[in-house]
């Protein structure tokens, strides 16, 4: 992506703005800015690369020693003759030098890889929390039991997105329920998703059942009943005619 100029928004203190390079390895520093003063509205400010660079994101660092910390609004990049972006997407906020780095593009799209992979499930706040994968399928469903000596976080390296429920329900040691199921809200976290568990031992299922498909499957049975009223009507017909004849 070539990104001949670039600007940045907040409050805070100095800001200083570089082009991280293709494979994510490097960061080309392009300059500082000042930003708003603290307790002031937000301005915007705009710095202009030399010429016209190469790059994977857009990087944007504190001064250390800043006396107040900084809130970065939506940046945009501007382009000659390429268009205007924003680099304001799901996943600004996420993919980060720190934890991810680049790979190669795909197309327009760019292919990030995260440098130390948790694996498939791990627990968030727990004491001496462990999770496992007992079950899953090959189009995401899952079934995870977990162990934790307080109230913690499940996170599952899945996607998330609109229509994953999850059902826990506490079981013993050797797996039987000790209480009823219950459905909890499946959460964003940061790229995946993520459920709240309680102290103790339970299995956790995750089922992706979008909305629109459940409304979809609704409206295609209420037709169905519809065209079979439609298909006896005229035999209803015929017999409520007989019966007053």
């Amino acid at each position: 992506m070539t990104l001949p100029s670039a600007s940045s928004a907040g409050p805070g203190s100095d800001l200083r703005v570089g082009l991280l390079s293709p494979d994510g390895r490097a960061t080309t520093w392009i300059g500082t800015a000042s930003a708003a003063v603290a307790g002031r509205p937000p301005s915007s400010v705009t710095l202009e690369a030399r010429h016209a660079t190469a790059a994977s994101a857009l990087v944007l660092a504190a001064v250390p020693g800043a006396p107040t910390p900084v809130r970065v609004g939506g940046a945009v990049v501007r382009t000659e003759g390429q268009g205007t972006y924003r680099v304001d997407g799901s996943l600004r906020d996420v993919v980060t030098s720190a934890q991810w780095r680049f790979v190669r593009t795909i197309g327009p799209f760019g292919v990030f890889a995260r440098r130390v992979a948790p694996g498939r499930a791990w627990v968030v706040g727990g004491r001496a929390g462990r999770a496992r994968v007992v079950s899953s399928t090959p189009w995401g469903d899952e079934t995870i039991r977990v162990t934790t000596g307080r109230p913690a976080r499940l996170v599952r390296s899945e996607q998330f997105a609109p229509g994953w429920q999850a059902t826990v329900t506490p079981v013993t040691a050797a797996g039987r329920p000790t209480a009823a199921g219950r459905s909890v809200p499946v959460r964003r976290d940061g790229l995946v998703e993520a459920v709240r568990v309680p102290a103790g031992t339970s299995v956790v299922r995750f089922t992706y059942r979008p909305h629109r498909v459940v409304e979809g499957l609704a409206a295609t049975g209420l037709g169905v009943l519809a065209l079979v009223a439609l298909g006896r009507w005229p035999a209803m017909r015929r017999r409520v005619l007989r019966r007053r004849a």
